[in-house]
């Protein structure tokens, strides 16, 4: 049953498509070429041979399949690519892993998915009437279009210390899932509040468009100006450049 989920994933993922996300490539015959996301160089050594389903590096000699790619540009395990993958291309793998902890804990799929619920959670608060009114007035003072807020699916942490926790906890999100991915975090003696409070929120994607983490600009007097997503099994604040999925 692996390989056959293996199959079907390689028979429906483009590896030019996937490595195009990351590479500048350029048709040359069969084969794709570009300089090498792994390495410093100035001529292109990076091949990409979608025939065959290959990658390979004559600088640095990295190369493989479309799950190779993904384990090195994300730094995860193979099931992880698989993982991954099978997201981007509507593949079940079956995985357990909802955050509850008897699943073995939550995947990166599962931490993407819980941020996915989180921007719409955000965004609502920012569009609601009476709770979004201030930050949506800080919106235009800073001449920020409707239309832009929009783009950028810009959200609003209310200043209420657990709302986005009991609205999950309803929803039958999982506290462990919430923890991992740093959208709640526990004080000392063991008390969950919403990591983001009284902020405006800018989702950080990775190139796929795939929600990794948070950005949060206080609206209030916390001196502690921005504040980010700490890292976790799916976001790196040195790797996530924000806006690098509209580029």
């Amino acid at each position: 049953d692996f390989e056959l989920k293996k199959g079907e994933i390689l028979s429906r993922v483009d590896i030019v498509d996937v490595v195009s996300e990351s590479v500048a490539l350029k048709q040359r015959g069969k084969r794709w070429v570009g300089l090498c996301p792994f390495h410093s160089e100035k001529t292109p050594s990076f091949t990409v041979t979608p025939d065959l389903g290959l990658f390979k590096c004559f600088g640095c000699g990295k190369g493989g399949d479309v799950f190779s790619f993904i384990q090195y540009r994300e730094n995860v395990p193979f099931i992880e690519a698989m993982q991954i993958l099978a997201d981007r291309v509507g593949v079940d793998l079956d995985r357990k892993g909802s955050g509850d902890p008897s699943s073995g804990g939550p995947t990166r799929a599962d931490l993407a998915r819980i941020n996915d619920w989180a921007v719409g959670f955000f965004r609502r608060n920012l569009l609601a009437s009476e709770t979004g009114r201030s930050a949506r007035e800080y919106l235009r003072g800073r001449n920020v279009a409707d239309a832009t807020a929009e783009s950028l699916k810009l959200g609003l942490a209310t200043d209420s210390g657990a709302s986005l926790l009991e609205a999950a906890t309803r929803a039958g999100v999982h506290r462990s899932l919430l923890l991992a991915a740093d959208l709640v975090r526990e004080g000392d003696r063991g008390r969950a509040y919403d990591t983001f409070r009284h902020r405006l929120m800018f989702p950080i994607r990775d190139a796929t468009g795939r929600t990794v983490g948070f950005g949060g600009r206080t609206l209030g007097d916390d001196r502690a100006k921005y504040i980010n997503t700490r890292q976790n099994g799916l976001f790196d604040k040195g790797r996530n450049l924000y806006g690098i999925d509209l580029a």
